[in-house]
């Protein structure tokens, strides 16, 4: 009954406090500890310490989200990783290759190509990388992308399924927790349940922070942690999976968010769907530096009239950002960083928000 008394932790409170947060001892059933350390895209990277369970429930969660989507027959997985090269034994099932995001592009490929990899698990954004490259045969035994890392814009999904023609699985993770939800086949995600405890929220529709609790996280135990993360309706379970909680989706952290002048976040849900009613256009992205107003920046042709961007932003106002003074300025390029995996966001915010 006291749960909820439970003091949240926040990511910043987490950095603060790295060291205190190791546990001295743990149980011999959570050993051999791992050292890791998240991605660091907040700001300093956490180093935690990962007990062999958590690497079990981790496995676990994600051959129950293949087998529902088919794609449980596993060869040799590739892995987007910040932590440099690591191999397993070529050849075995489910052998594991780490390919390292600040390697050379080039090299990147020499080790997909040398993998062959039937799974790969890694930023949306990487994969688009390596498929920009104009590479394909390093990819021809590939029958599933675990989306991870990064919020999965149905865009991007759509480009890796018509480049690969796989299947692309959807998972909402983090370094410190492990698997917090997997996409369903029917759509949305369902909550990881044996490996977390995810708090409720009687916010109904709107978005609601994620409050974590992993269970096996003994090494470097996060309890009612907030990473930072946002989704939306988190609902019972239903249909094949009624003992797993759902929700609709992750929205992004809270620097993803804009800011409303009364202090509100809000998540721009901009599609492609909407904007070609419009005009073409490349690359895009919204920064905001003050409340209520936002510039986005959006890759055009030199030649696009003046006439269109201003239908573009009467769209984008009428039907994604409301009372908002929006900004629409037509760039060359834009510097998406995508080979460095997960460093480019669509939507930044600067704005602290009150509430």
């Amino acid at each position: 009954e006291g749960w909820l008394d439970v003091p949240v932790l926040t990511r910043s409170e987490a950095h603060d406090n790295e060291d205190a947060l190791h546990a001295e001892t743990v149980p011999p059933e959570m050993r051999p500890l791992q050292d890791d350390r998240t991605s660091g895209t907040t700001g300093t990277p956490l180093l935690i310490r990962r007990t062999a369970l958590a690497r079990v429930a981790a496995k676990a969660m994600l051959g129950r989200a293949l087998s529902w989507h088919g794609r449980a027959d596993v060869g040799t997985v590739a892995v987007t990783s910040t932590g440099g090269l690591y191999r397993d034994a070529a050849g075995s099932p489910g052998a594991t290759l780490m390919i390292p995001v600040e390697a050379a592009l080039d090299e990147q490929l020499a080790l997909l190509r040398q993998a062959m990899p039937t799974h790969i698990v890694g930023y949306p954004n990487q994969v688009l990388n390596w498929l920009e490259s104009g590479e394909r045969r390093a990819f021809r035994n590939v029958r599933c992308v675990i989306a991870t890392g990064e919020v999965l814009q149905p865009e991007t999904k759509q480009r890796i399924v018509s480049a690969l023609g796989c299947v692309v699985v959807d998972i909402y993770s983090t370094t410190e927790t492990g698997p917090v939800a997997l996409a369903g086949k029917s759509g949305g995600f369902r909550v990881a349940e044996e490996n977390v405890y995810l708090d409720a929220d009687d916010a109904g529709g709107k978005l609601q922070p994620v409050t974590v609790t992993p269970f096996y996280g003994f090494g470097t135990p996060l309890i009612r942690y907030r990473p930072g993360d946002y989704l939306e309706h988190l609902r019972p379970g239903r249909g094949s999976s009624p003992g797993l909680r759902r929700f609709l989706r992750v929205v992004g952290r809270e620097r993803n968010l804009l800011v409303r002048r009364d202090g509100s976040r809000f998540w721009p849900n901009i599609t492609a769907r909407l904007m070609t009613k419009v005009l073409d256009y490349g690359d895009w992205q919204v920064v905001q530096d003050e409340p209520g107003k936002a510039v986005m920046s959006i890759v055009m042709t030199p030649d696009t009239p003046r006439a269109k961007l201003d239908e573009l932003r009467t769209l984008l106002l009428r039907d994604v950002f409301g009372d908002f003074d929006l900004e629409i300025q037509p760039v060359d390029r834009l510097e998406t960083g995508l080979g460095a995996g997960k460093t480019f966001q669509s939507v930044i915010s600067h704005v602290r928000a009150d509430r």
